[in-house]
């Protein structure tokens, strides 16, 4: 079994398995996730079908992204059997000399195959439960950010 199967397979188990769970954590993660590209693929401009990209910052009391400690990346592509779509988190740390300055503390993400109406993580170095607060937070990001694109 492939190294993106078993994480599947562990992540179906954990959303079934968990107690006080409804067995469908794993399914509101990949409907996030199908939500989150839907959303990022609706700010792209028509082109070449090439790779597109958007930055979001999550976190912080107000809109200002200076104020947000978390960065993250999407890059939606296009691959034979279907779209890919790239999630890269970084967590920042600010300066003590200066609270302006930030610098990156780690970075991980996960990998998604788009194929369809369906979505599946196939590879990814953070824990599902990460996944979807994250994913909660990032589409939260991206509704702010057409917000005050819009306004």
């Amino acid at each position: 079994m492939s190294r993106p199967a078993v994480f599947l397979a562990a992540l179906m188990l954990l959303s079934i398995a968990a107690p006080g769970q409804d067995g469908s954590g794993a399914a509101k993660t990949l409907d996030l996730l199908r939500r989150i590209h839907d959303e990022v693929r609706s700010m792209i401009p028509p082109g070449d079908g090439g790779p597109a990209q958007q930055d979001f910052f999550i976190g912080g009391p107000d809109d200002d992204d200076t104020n947000k400690d978390v960065h993250v990346v999407v890059l939606l592509y296009r691959a034979d059997e279907g779209g890919m779509m790239r999630i890269q988190v970084t967590r920042l740390a600010r300066s003590k000399a200066d609270r302006r300055v930030k610098s990156a503390l780690d970075s991980r993400g996960w990998t998604c195959r788009i194929e369809g109406s369906r979505i599946n993580i196939v590879s990814s170095d953070v824990p599902e439960q990460e996944i979807g607060r994250t994913a909660a937070d990032l589409l939260k990001a991206i509704a702010d950010k057409k917000r005050l694109i819009k306004g």
